[in-house]
This record gives structure tokens, sequence and C-alpha cells, in this order.
């Protein structure tokens, strides 16, 4: 028997304000905001023609902060809740509002902290807040650079920091439109984070089918988890992104890299965002201690391609092929807005391969990135997504033994695969399913 039950009655109702951008670079606090803002005066703000106010914030004053002090009561998490409410009542709640240099602790970051998958319940949680309360833009401190520990990237090998990939999980799958939730829980229903070990926030899914639950878990039941409900969804299904720390002592928290769903969140030069899949389970569904989670709710059935999408005929995927040159990596990248399945396209059987060469004779690219290629260098090639499929259609004297063409294009005369510089802009062809 589980520790820990938790019932979750989910509101269809837009509150007060959508998600927005994850934008990147940011810092320093201003935890006095309000007193600030009064300070200066209204009338100065509001006879700016953008009309919209800015503040950073950030959790400490210094980076002096330990994993004990972020996680030992929820009162640094309201924090935030408190500077957002505040500055929401003084525009008198219907003016743009902007978070700049938003990170965890000022000074470069908490060494521990800032640098390790512990920011990221700050990191969520903000963003969460943000969207329930309507803020329009909240920036990122930093990308990269001499920034401290709170640099998206290392700032000496490039290599992603777990809050990176938290960004981009975010960007991937939580969409613009907020929900609101209530939590049924044993001591009563409860609609706001505030004051909660499970925090817990929602809004439509970026693809456009069914709602996102997000959130964090940074409850005492350590050793069994939280069951999560939703009593009136009729689809059970969910695809769910649970992150933890990677292979750490300390429940994961001081731990330089993060898992989804147990496994590594790696990264290779030609593949910056791996085959990021969700796990597809059922509701009840359990998070474990110390996670940050996300739970796509399919609640309606697409039965046809978006428009511009061109469906493969006799399968449920959906393909476009794009004519803006990108190099791959970006390619994959921008596939993968598309959705939480979308990616580059794979390619499975020579009917799909004799589809997409009739899709591509009518565009004016003559080679097209495609899903396949190698991380050693040409010795064996997979599928970007995880696709298990075999299925290669080389041109003839193809794949060229050169360890500079490592992805794959399919090219448009020949109706063939040539590996190719992941480098090159090309124009590039994404899939993703109904």
């Amino acid at each position: 028997m589980l520790a820990c039950i938790i019932c979750l009655i989910f509101l269809v109702e837009v509150a007060n304000g959508q998600t927005f951008p994850v934008f990147v670079n940011s810092s320093n606090p201003i935890r006095s905001v309000p007193t600030r803002f009064l300070s200066i005066g209204w009338d100065m703000y509001e006879s700016v023609p953008a009309d919209f106010y800015g503040f950073d914030f950030s959790y400490y004053w210094d980076n002096t902060a330990t994993l004990d002090d972020v996680f030992q009561n929820t009162s640094l998490f309201d924090a935030w809740y408190e500077v957002v409410y505040e500055a929401k009542k003084l525009t008198n709640w219907f003016h743009s509002i902007w978070c700049g240099e938003c990170s965890t602790m000022t000074g470069g970051g908490a060494k521990g902290i800032s640098d390790r998958f512990a920011s990221g319940f700050l990191w969520l949680d903000k963003l969460g807040i943000a969207a329930t309360y309507g803020l329009d833009v909240v920036i990122r401190h930093a990308l990269w650079g001499d920034s401290g520990f709170y640099a998206l990237l290392n700032t000496t090998n490039f290599q992603p920091k777990p809050d990176y990939w938290l960004s981009f999980l975010y960007k991937k799958l939580v969409g613009t439109d907020v929900l609101r939730v209530t939590v049924n829980s044993a001591s009563g229903p409860i609609t706001t984070p505030q004051n909660q070990s499970l925090r817990l926030y929602a809004a439509s899914s970026a693809s456009g089918n069914g709602f996102v639950l997000y959130g964090l878990n940074i409850y005492s039941c350590l050793e069994n988890g939280l069951i999560i409900d939703l009593p009136d969804v009729n689809n059970k299904q969910i695809t769910a992104y649970v992150l933890t720390g990677y292979n750490d002592d300390n429940l994961g928290l001081a731990s330089r890299y993060a898992s989804l769903n147990n496994a590594l969140l790696n990264w290779t030069s030609h593949q910056p965002t791996p085959n990021i899949q969700g796990q597809v389970a059922s509701l009840p569904f359990t998070v474990p201690p110390y996670s940050l989670f996300f739970l796509v709710v399919n609640q309606t059935q697409v039965t046809q391609c978006p428009a511009g999408w061109y469906q493969v005929p006799n399968t449920n995927k959906c393909i476009n092929v794009f004519q803006a040159n990108q190099p791959w990596f970006g390619a994959n990248f921008n596939c993968s807005l598309y959705g939480q399945n979308a990616s580059l396209l794979s390619i499975q059987n020579d009917t799909e391969a004799y589809y997409v060469h009739q899709l591509t004779l009518g565009t004016s690219c003559s080679q097209s990135f495609i899903g396949l290629l190698s991380n050693n260098n040409g010795s064996n090639w997979t599928w970007s997504n995880g696709d298990s499929s075999t299925y290669q259609l080389w041109q003839t004297g193809y794949p060229v033994n050169d360890n500079t063409k490592n992805c794959v294009a399919f090219d448009k005369n020949a109706g063939k695969f040539y590996n190719v510089d992941c480098d090159q802009p090309r124009c590039y062809i994404c899939q993703l399913y109904i």
C-alpha cells in the first residue's frame, strides 16, 4: 500500500492569463519588487507605448544556500508567488508583465544547487506560477557564458545542465491556455499550490490535443511517491515525462545530470535533442519522490493531419517538407516543436519512400534532411526518434566513408538516401502521428 494518495479533480477553466515563451538569459533578484515599483510610480510606466512592466527575481540574495534551505519547507517557493501576486495587483491585473533575469540565486547562483537537478524545482514552480497569474514573458538567466552556476549550458563543454532539459520539455509539451487545478486531498480541496509539497499546474497541450498536468513532488513520502488520478477524465491513457536526478545518493537532488523516465538524458554533437519520448501509461499514475513531471492527457482523437501536412497512405503518419534551410540539429529541434511525437522523418518501407519521393518532387529542395544519422562515423545508422525500423534506401555508392557526413538527406531526383554533412543547411522533412 502506498503511503500517500492524492486524488485530483481537474477543472477545465481558463485562468486569468496564458503561458509564455521560455527564452534564455537572466539572474539577479529584486525581492522587494512591489516596493520598488511603488517608489518609481506607475504614471511613468503607463506612458510607455508598449504598456508593460518588468522586473527580475531570484530566490536568494546571496549564493550560500544549501539543499536543506530549499527543500526543508515550501516557504522559499511561495516567495515567488507573493511577488507575482503583488505585481499583478499593482497593475490592476490588466497590464503586461515580464520577468527578466529569472533564475534561482543571485551572485552567479549557488554552487551545488543552481547547476544541479535541485534547481529545476524552483524553475518549474516559477514557470507554473508565472503562467497561472498571466505573466507574458519569463526570461531565463542564462544560456551560456561566465555567469556563475546557473547557465543552462556548461561553460566549458556546452553540455546541457538539468534545467536545459526541463526548459526544453516545457516548450515541447505545454500550450498557451492555462487551466486551474483543484486537488481533492484528505484535508479538503486545494486550489492553489501555495504551502504544498505537491505543486501542480495545467495547460493545454502544445500539440493542441488535450492538456498537460505538470508540477513537482517534494513530498515527504520518500519511499513510495504519490498517486495522481483524474477521476473526471474519461481517457485514462497518458504520456508521462518524469525527470529525476541521475545516479546520486542524495535523492538525485545534487546530480549534475537528469534522467527522463529513468534513462539518462545525454547530448551528442549531432543530436543535441536526443530521443525525447514519453512513457505511455495509465491513470492513476505514481509520481516518484523528488521528481518533476509532465503528464499529457489526450482528450480528443485527431483524425486528420494539420493544415499543410500530408498523411502517408494507410498510416497514421503526417509529413511536411520544410523548405527553409537548417542544419540537421536545427531541423530536428524545429520538428520536435510540433508536438510530443513529432520528429524528423523516419521511413519504414518502400511504400513510404515512394510517397515521400512524390511529395518532394513538388518542392524546390534537391535534398532534405531526414531522421537517420550515425553517432559512430558511419559504422551503423539509427533513426533519431527511436524508430526500430532498419529500413535504409541508399543511393548506389552510399553511404560514403567520411567521418564528416554523419547525417542523411533524401534526394528528390534519385528518391534515395545520401549521407551528408550535418552542419550544411538543407530543407528538412518532419513527421507527426495522429
